[in-house]
């Protein structure tokens, strides 16, 4: 368990771990609570560049609370990875985020992903909220998992046929938590919200007035 109450002031907190080297077993909880109080924040949960397979078993908890208080904030939570190494997490237990800005201009921002063969089944309760203020909210979801694509697909393309269909999906995916959805919540004020990533039909935004969906496509190439 980490916490740590930063109180007045302009503070930096960083929590940086290996995603190789992390892993939540069985009943296992893990838990990470910030708070910035007043001041310009910077408060981060990260893998640090780290690319791996950190597990969080059935039974398991992850639980990190990010708050940034009064002040022009930036939080962020950062246990993505990429299509190459496959995954950032195997969750098949429990993953709990809430990332709130507070009052002030804030940056709020997750990228996370998950495994695929075998895919992940857990179950995911993220919120973001921005506060009162003129709030900038970042959100990547990442959810590799196994993408369904016929032999003959591998075959030469005749070009007198027509073209092929776009594999289908085979996932079985994880759950979000007592609501069924990620939030995005960026409160009071003139706000924007990017979001990018496989999985975007279960996330909820409210309360920008900018949004910005970038849809990530490359899972479908052959």
């Amino acid at each position: 368990m980490v916490t740590a109450n930063l109180y007045g002031g302009n503070d930096t907190f960083t929590n940086t771990f290996d995603l190789q080297d992390w892993d939540v077993r069985q009943l296992g909880y893990v838990r990470f609570l910030i708070d910035g109080g007043d001041g310009n924040d910077t408060i981060a949960v990260t893998r640090g560049g780290t690319i791996g397979s950190a597990d969080i078993d059935p039974g398991g908890v992850v639980e990190v609370r990010l708050l940034g208080g009064n002040g022009n904030d930036k939080l962020n939570l950062d246990l993505g990875g990429n299509e190459e190494n496959n995954r950032g997490l195997f969750l098949t237990g429990r993953f709990i985020a809430n990332l709130d800005g507070g009052a002030g201009n804030d940056t709020v921002s997750a990228d996370l992903s998950f495994s695929y063969d075998p895919a992940s089944f857990g179950d995911l309760n993220l919120s973001l909220f921005g506060g009162a203020g003129n709030d900038t909210m970042n959100f990547n979801l990442l959810d590799f998992f196994p993408v369904d694509r016929p032999d003959e697909d591998d075959e030469p393309a005749d070009p007198d046929e027509d073209p092929p269909e776009p594999p289908t999906v085979d996932q079985i995916g994880f759950t979000y938590g007592p609501t069924g959805y990620v939030t995005v919540d960026a409160g009071l004020g003139t706000d924007s919200t990017t979001l990018s990533g496989t999985v975007l039909t279960n996330i909820r935004v409210r309360a920008s007035e900018k949004l910005k969906i970038i849809p990530f496509t490359d899972i479908y190439s052959s």
